[in-house]
């Protein structure tokens, strides 16, 4: 007797354990339901979890009374036993319906229907042919053991049909789930067909286990399987998150393109200079600044248009950008102005390379077959740091008129 009540406890604190733990694992999702946008799987999921909870919670008054092994229709089964069966059996069988309805909008990426009525109909007819057709809830929960081994295993398989770049940690915990419920579930049709013809204490071994510990048992199993679906929501919405990451970054890439770059010539433009874009290893050490004043545009402009004076400048801004370095910034600094900003490097060797560099940069087609000559004026100033360079652009600003001034008269527009 002793022996029978101890068994009767160890299964009414699993249930206890597992209803308990089913209930959080609900909440849980409903909490996360804000993030299942777009993911019908998600909500079928926390529909069967709901199903699961309504089920254990049905089910719990009639294990606390000890009735697994009374015929739920006899005497000895209380007034409301058949109603607590009944709402056990098909909230049940909603939740197998719910997962594997989630597990195939997930697998197949297909878009959830409305449940068929048929599906309602077809769960109730089951429900009432195993109330009267089994003698108590052992027997009842024997047969329902093998259609929820079946349809674990049709999800698990589901999942594992997923293409490579789907599989993730939290799809092989949900397999490695799937597979578990499907071979315990095997193992209680057994267990539950032998021990719900005799009492208790007329059995032991594998069978007498499984029964008295099925609650501890399905708490874990419904843990791993939680925590696997949780897994798949979560790596989904990471999944989505780079995407958009990805788009946004793209997407700022371009307004900064539009927002610092100037769009005749692809140089970067005043704005730029005064954000402190392209100045981040400037600010840190030495360097030169340059300033160079086109001195043919006006005249390119005057004679041949202000196209012909957009190639010039184009062809300038081309020419310097193949000569400098990743670390060396070039600057559209107005309509005919350009400032370098060129780290580690000294003004006087930088002036002299400038010089020389304009001096060989060649004709541009201006019209036709009517070439000019690019000709500029080049001022140079040293700088110390990020805080420096204003200072040094004033003086470089100085330089190059100096240098203007004293080339004055000796190029054209034209040859």
């Amino acid at each position: 007797m002793f022996q029978q009540w101890n068994g009767q406890f160890v299964t009414y604190i699993g249930v206890v354990a597992q209803t308990s733990s089913v209930l959080l694992v609900t909440l849980m999702f409903i909490l996360l339901l804000r993030l299942a946008d777009r993911r019908g799987w998600f909500v079928m999921w926390v529909a069967a979890w709901g199903a699961k909870s309504v089920s254990l919670v049905a089910l719990l008054p009639f294990i606390s009374h000890g009735r697994l092994t009374v015929p739920v229709f006899s005497a000895a089964s209380p007034e409301w036993g058949v109603i607590s069966v009944g709402t056990y059996l098909f909230a049940s069988q909603l939740f197998l319906l719910f997962m594997v309805s989630g597990v195939l909008v997930y697998a197949r990426q297909v878009t959830p229907g409305r449940p068929a009525p048929w599906l309602a109909a077809g769960i109730a007819a089951y429900t009432a042919l195993l109330l009267l057709g089994g003698n108590n809830v052992l027997d009842m929960a024997a047969w329902l053991a093998l259609p929820t081994a079946v349809l674990a295993l049709y999800c698990a398989m589901l999942l594992k049909r997923l293409p490579p770049a789907r599989r993730s940690l939290g799809t092989r915990i949900s397999i490695g789930s799937l597979w578990l419920f499907a071979l315990t579930w095997c193992g209680y049709f057994v267990a539950f067909n032998h021990m719900a013809v005799d009492e208790w204490h007329d059995h032991s071994g594998w069978r007498l286990w499984l029964t008295e510990y099925n609650g501890f048992v399905d708490l874990l199993l419904n843990v791993m399987l939680a925590i696997g679906m949780l897994l798949i929501l979560l790596e989904d919405i990471i999944r989505e998150l780079r995407s958009a990451y990805r788009e946004l970054g793209a997407t700022h890439a371009e307004l900064q393109r539009e927002a610092f770059f100037d769009p005749l010539t692809g140089a970067l433009n005043r704005r730029a200079f005064d954000e402190g874009f392209g100045l981040e290893i400037a600010e840190a050490a030495f360097g030169t600044v340059a300033v160079i004043d086109v001195d043919s545009l006006k005249p390119v402009n005057d004679q041949y248009g202000h196209e012909a004076g957009d190639r010039m400048l184009r062809a300038l801004v081309d020419r310097l950008q193949a000569e400098l370095r990743p670390t060396d910034k070039l600057y559209r600094w107005g309509g005919d102005e350009f400032m370098l900003v060129l780290p580690r490097s000294d003004p006087k060797q930088v002036a002299a390379r400038l010089r020389h560099f304009l001096d060989d940069a060649g004709r541009v087609a201006a019209d036709g077959k009517d070439k000019v000559t690019l000709s500029a004026s080049v001022g140079t100033a040293p700088f110390q740091g990020g805080d420096d360079l204003a200072n040094a652009i004033t003086a470089a600003d100085a330089d190059m008129y100096e240098h203007k001034r004293l080339r004055k008269g000796e190029t054209g527009p034209s040859e």
